[in-house]
């Protein structure tokens, strides 16, 4: 007992040097001595009873009504404020130099208007036309296949007085016979004109012999291309004014194969039957 006595006198001592206000001070239900209040006695171990923390009870003490007065007269006098009067509102179109001056310095390019944008003209796309392949010089060929007809025989005879460009030599020959057949019928009947036996050109007989020219001049235009197949130019056909042998050289000249390739007179011509 004595030993308990002095661990609570020594407690309360250093207790005393802490303060009095450092710990809730309960008494011990067991040995009845004041101690700390804490889970169990410091003195003689039991457990100790829980000590629930003061309720705060706030402060309800009513506000003083604001038509009281007592609590005005409690309440200090505010001092009057001067009204400012209203900044008078300037319109919205009158502005000074200077605030002119200060919008242009705050626009980009010193406030002047951007220029619009130009608006580009359409652009009209026009397809060039590929121009057609150049026609063939002379008149058209006989068809690659067949017999050509009797039509484009005469055609021929009598229209084919182109003398630029190129001739096969088949062609040629082909024509050739016709032509020489032409001229032989056109001499028979010139001879058979009883007209021209007495002296005078009848009309048949004037017929035969314009028919006759036109066919020679026609064989002269096919003569020359056909020289121009060869390389030869058109003018080798006036060997045929040398008198009896003129004839000969051109006949070897026409007889000769063209060249296959490109030569100043044309491409060579198309193949013919």
């Amino acid at each position: 007992m004595l030993h308990c006595i002095w661990r609570q006198s020594s407690r309360l001592a250093g207790g005393s040097r802490m303060g009095a206000d450092a710990y809730d001070m309960i008494e011990c239900p067991a040995c009845h001595l004041t101690v700390r209040a804490q889970p169990r006695c410091e003195i003689c171990g039991s457990p100790m009873p829980t000590v629930a923390p003061e309720a705060f009870e706030p402060d309800l003490a009513p506000e003083p009504d604001g038509d009281d007065p007592e609590a005005r007269a409690d309440l200090p006098e505010l001092e009057p404020v001067d009204e400012i009067p209203p900044a008078a509102s300037a319109p919205a179109d009158a502005q000074t130099p200077a605030s002119d001056a200060i919008l242009e310095d705050s626009r980009p390019d010193g406030g002047r208007q951007p220029d619009p944008l130009p608006v580009p003209e359409p652009v009209v796309v026009r397809q060039q036309k590929t121009p057609p392949p150049p026609a063939p010089l002379g008149p058209p060929p006989f068809p690659a296949t067949g017999k050509p007809s009797a039509n484009a025989i005469t055609r021929r005879l009598f229209t084919d007085f182109e003398f630029k460009g190129r001739m096969a030599k088949r062609a040629y020959w082909r024509m050739f016979a016709w032509r020489a057949a032409a001229a032989l019928i056109g001499a028979l009947l010139i001879a058979l004109d009883e007209d021209v036996q007495y002296g005078e050109a009848g009309t048949l007989a004037i017929l035969a012999f314009v028919a006759v020219v036109v066919i020679a001049v026609s064989g002269l235009a096919e003569a020359s291309r056909r020289l121009h197949d060869t390389g030869k130019p058109g003018l080798w056909n006036l060997l045929v004014l040398i008198p009896y042998v003129g004839f000969l050289p051109l006949l070897y000249l026409l007889a000769q194969d063209g060249q296959p390739h490109d030569n100043p007179y044309g491409p060579p011509p198309a193949a013919e039957v």
